[in-house]
Formats: structure tokens, sequence, C-alpha cells
């Protein structure tokens, strides 16, 4: 089933909560879906943006896998063509635990000293 792709409504039970490849889904995992349900709604100001820019938003085609990999790739090619700035800074690695119970990494850049402070994008 492609990720568009609905599955057929007739093959739901009453009471049956079901993902879109059709299995099903936990009680717990549709309160966790709900606590962020209101994530994916458009905010008046996109509404409001779109309206002025359409022409100009992407379109973007294929499964959030797809998105991803071409991120990654154009985030190593962008990091390849410059050093990291790092002079003045002290780096290092964190984990940090979600709240549905992954954990991402972080790099934390902290100033060695006030003296070294400058602007700078990370």
């Amino acid at each position: 089933m492609s990720h568009k792709e609905l599955p057929d409504k007739s093959k739901l039970t009453s009471g049956t909560a079901r993902d879109f490849g059709g299995a099903p889904i936990a009680m717990a995992e549709i309160s966790q879906l709900s606590k962020y349900s209101e994530l994916g709604k458009p905010t008046e100001e996109w509404e409001e943006f779109y309206a002025a820019h359409a022409e100009e938003v992407p379109v973007l085609v294929g499964s959030p896998e797809h998105m991803r990999k071409i991120m990654v790739n154009l985030k190593q090619r962008a990091q390849s063509q410059v050093p990291p700035i790092t002079e003045g800074l002290k780096v290092h690695d964190v984990q940090m635990p979600t709240s549905d119970g992954a954990s991402i990494s972080l790099r934390v850049y902290q100033p060695i000293s006030e003296e070294t402070l400058r602007p700078g994008l990370f």
C-alpha cells in the first residue's frame, strides 16, 4: 500500500483503531498521537503566507524516508564545504530523552569565555 492510499473502511471493525497499513493501534498509541494532533494543522500565519506565496512553496513528493535521505545528503554536502565553527567554543554531545521514550543526539556549543562570543549560525 502506498503512503497515499487509505485502508478499506469496510475491513475496519467498530471500535478498532488501525494504522494506514491496517495493523491495530494500541490505545496508548492513540493517546500519544492525540497529544500531538494539533501540530499537523495549518496556522493562520501559514495560510496567509501561502496565499501570498503559493507559487514559491515547493511541492514535496515522496515518502518521509525519501525526504529524510535527501535532507541528510544536502546537510552532509553543505557541511563538507565549510569548516565547523568551533574556535572559542567547548563542544560536547549529549543524549536527550523524548516524551515517547526515544533518545535524540544533541551537540552543545558553549563559549569558553565572554571574550570569545561571536555571532554565528549553527
